[in-house]
């Protein structure tokens, strides 16, 4: 029997409003047990900020990604990132990874949509 995993999410929580995101970002928030979002150097998570609303019960997962030009420290940071979501889909939770703006432009979901799909995870994303 095939093990089940979970799905990454790529969910856009728009532009900074809550009230600005769409009712597809919302539903997924609501839906998944899992949120996943980048962290700044500072501690804080923006994209989750937008979100905060829709965050009842749920397991956060901070990410960190590195702020360099180093393409081997720019590659560790995004595996790094990717095994801390990968513990979650094992377990057959889907995560839904936060980002301002428009995940399918420029997105750091991109970086561990990629890794992910490499290693045979389902993945999907919320534009918008």
């Amino acid at each position: 029997m095939a093990e089940l995993k979970g799905t990454f999410y790529g969910v856009s929580v728009g532009p900074g409003d809550p009230e600005l995101m769409t009712l597809q970002a919302v539903r997924l928030i609501r839906q998944c047990p899992v949120l996943a979002a980048p962290q700044t150097a500072s501690g804080q998570m923006l994209a989750l900020d937008i979100a905060r609303s829709a965050l009842d019960g749920k397991t956060i997962v901070p990410l960190y990604f590195a702020m360099s030009r180093d393409p081997a420290a720019l590659a560790a940071s995004h595996e790094k990132a990717a095994a801390a979501v990968r513990q979650y889909l094992d377990a057959g939770q889907d995560v839904a990874m936060l980002n301002i703006g428009d995940v399918s432009i420029y997105a750091t979901f991109a970086y561990l949509q990629e890794i992910l799909q490499a290693g045979g995870y389902a993945t999907a994303m919320a534009a918008g």
